[in-house]
């Protein structure tokens, strides 16, 4: 169960060291706060009339342009309707850029017979239903698929909010049960 509160990655993740894990920690924390296990990052920009606008902040507007950065500690990695069609933010979204998301695109999902490709994952693809499911990636969390994903404005102390909105309840898409299964084959 993961929870967007409009919380935005703004800079870019310079390499795999300390000083990306404490506002991350506390990032995180927010999600469990709010009775949710992971949280999703928005990227620093929205998607507005097919353009990267910049200057988005508000919540409203970031809950109609935002587009998908990362969790705390893990990648997003999304399947298309179709069900071949693997899909993963850009590193302009400030993501992690790990390792386990490399491997999958790269290696996993070819040898699966699964295209892989770097795209905007928007808060309006989910809502018109092009996203068919989603998964965190990575090395904590191996391949975890993603069940439900709730929009929360959070109160000003960030320990409580307003459940706006779920955006989103997939099952295991049979795809992501896959990757799973075959990355997890792999590992042992």
């Amino acid at each position: 169960r993961a929870v967007i509160t409009g919380v935005q990655r703004m800079f870019p993740i310079m390499g795999k060291h300390s000083s990306n894990y404490g506002a991350a920690a506390m990032d995180g924390s927010i999600a469990r706060y709010l009775q949710y296990d992971e949280l999703i990052y928005l990227a620093p920009y929205g998607l507005k009339n097919g353009n990267l606008d910049f200057g988005i902040r508000n919540f409203d507007e970031l809950m109609r342009y935002g587009v998908f950065a990362d969790g705390p500690g893990e990648e997003v990695l999304a399947v298309l309707k179709d069900g071949e069609t693997l899909v993963y933010p850009p590193m302009r979204v400030n993501r992690l850029g790990g390792t386990v998301l490399d491997y999958i695109a790269k290696h996993l999902a070819p040898a699966l017979g699964l295209k892989a490709c770097e795209q905007d994952i928007t808060i309006e693809q989910i809502r018109k239903g092009e996203i068919a499911g989603l998964a965190f990636v990575g090395n904590a969390v191996k391949v975890t698929p993603v069940g439900k994903i709730d929009i929360v404005k959070p109160a000003e102390d960030m320990q409580s909010g307003e459940k706006i909105e779920t955006l989103v309840e997939f099952g295991i898409h049979p795809t992501i049960a896959k990757i799973r299964d075959q990355f997890l084959d792999e590992l042992c």
